[in-house]
């Protein structure tokens, strides 16, 4: 007897908030564990790419971890889990945008959104199963509950992934090779997003005591490195940390202010 079982990938886009059983059949015949197997990865990702998204999720949830094996409050706990599972996407996104930019064969913005949704999807029962947590969904349904949602919603990484898309939509491009450009250390938005990102996981008390392990994130991330430190011979983020602390904190703290510009 041929098997219906649906495969993980032909999982529509997360509906959060879905109404009038829209897609419910479908998910509903799906079992959590089979949807939170793995993560999926278009196959236009290159290895570089996944193992960028991967040192983030390691990365985000190292916090969390901490806070729930220390025993601290529910609350507590519960809103790291939730950044954490903002982070690893706004990591995914950045990758699938960089799809969207190229000049052969981008993808549109729609088709962007969808591929990531449906990879939220799988991080948030991740998030919940690889720790013995319950999934938080509708047991008729299998959707993800609208809690979860207005969760993530009210983050600002929920705000920094909408503009992503944005950025997209509206083909926002660096300028061409050849403009003529003010002298001065150039602002590499994105770069700057994914350092705050880091230092806000890894050292939310004080960059200083945690120079080495920010660094260290900083280099599994491969944010670049200033172009000056090529003349110091500074080869990655911890040779800096190691080397010339101040430098490296410097720089770290230059990226924090670009990451605020509007």
């Amino acid at each position: 007897m041929p098997s219906h079982r649906q495969s993980p990938k032909t999982i529509p886009a997360i509906m959060f908030g879905a109404h009038k059983g829209e897609h419910r059949g479908v998910r509903s015949a799906l079992k959590v564990a089979e949807v939170a197997e793995r993560m999926v990865y278009p196959s236009e990702f290159s290895i570089e790419a996944r193992n960028r998204v991967e040192a983030s999720k390691l990365l985000a949830f190292r916090q969390f971890e901490q806070a729930k094996s220390s025993g601290q409050y529910r609350s507590e706990v519960e809103a790291l889990r939730t950044k954490a599972i903002m982070q690893v996407l706004l990591a995914f996104a950045r990758e699938v945008c960089a799809l969207g930019k190229r000049k052969a064969d981008p993808w549109p913005v729609d088709k962007i959104d969808e591929t990531c949704l449906r990879f939220l999807d799988r991080v948030i029962r991740s998030a919940y199963n690889d720790y013995g947590d319950r999934v938080p969904c509708s047991s008729s349904s299998g959707l993800i509950k609208v809690e979860v949602e207005q969760a993530l919603r009210k983050l600002s990484e929920w705000q920094e992934y909408r503009g992503l898309l944005l950025e997209v939509a509206t083909g926002k491009t660096a300028p061409p090779t050849g403009t003529r450009q003010k002298p001065g250390p150039k602002c590499n938005l994105e770069a700057a997003q994914r350092v705050a990102q880091i230092v806000g996981q890894l050292a939310p008390s004080g960059l200083r005591d945690k120079l080495d392990e920010v660094c260290e994130a900083l280099d599994q991330d491969q944010v670049p490195l200033p172009r000056t430190w090529r003349k110091r011979r500074i080869s990655n983020w911890l040779n800096a940390a190691d080397t010339q602390p101040e430098l490296a904190v410097k720089a770290i703290r230059y990226h924090l202010q670009n990451s605020r510009q509007p």
